[in-house]
């Protein structure tokens, strides 16, 4: 996310009375997430949920994918969450518990040609909520995964148009491709009190 629009975000949030703020982090980067988790501790007071959304999806044939790409996607799609969710999970355990939300992606269950490494981090991404769970569900944290299929954003419309689009279209039974505001409801209910018997899904 560019910063500026970052901050338009934090704008709308403060004009509907809410308190939001910004930090800027590569958050693949693991002392860059655990700086981001003391900062965000500090400012608020406490942490009860966790979004693990920062991902890239590029798109490159199988033989094609060179070892420094490989190793961008999975980093920011996947380390980027277990990095945020380590730094986060003590903080979590201080307070009594919390809930940690994994952006992962159908194709996390599918697969995808040109998209192995966004793919399998994806997967990575439901691998780890369910783990999270398993290792911290009895103490109060619970972990899960949201996987939308392609979604109405701007790196969704880079697959929406063309022939690939149109594959996928003729997949999805509700016929239409997902808008944004579907998932952060999905998500918000997976950091509510309301899915409280969710863990690892």
């Amino acid at each position: 996310v560019h910063p500026q629009q970052a901050k338009e975000v934090v704008a709308e949030i403060t004009a509907l009375g809410r308190d939001a703020n910004t930090y800027c982090a590569d958050l693949s980067k693991a002392a860059q997430a655990r700086d981001l988790v003391a900062w965000t501790a500090e400012r608020f007071g406490r942490i009860d949920g966790l979004v693990n959304n920062a991902g890239i999806m590029p798109s490159t044939p199988f033989l094609e994918i060179s070892e420094d790409e490989w190793d961008l996607v999975l980093r920011t799609d996947l380390y980027s969450q277990f990095f945020c969710s380590q730094a986060v999970i003590p903080h979590m355990l201080k307070n009594g518990g919390g809930s940690i939300v994994n952006i992962a992606s159908r194709l996390g269950q599918v697969g995808w040609a040109d998209v192995a490494h966004y793919a399998s981090a994806k997967a990575g991404a439901i691998a780890l909520a369910k783990s999270i769970s398993r290792a911290f569900g009895q103490q109060g944290i619970r972990a899960n995964a949201v996987a939308p299929g392609v979604t109405n954003t701007a790196m969704g419309r880079s697959v929406m148009d063309g022939e690939v689009g149109r594959k996928r279209m003729a997949e999805l039974p509700l016929g239409r491709f997902g808008e944004p505001h579907e998932v952060a409801d999905a998500v918000v209910f997976l950091l509510s009190p309301a899915s409280s018997l969710f863990l690892g899904q």
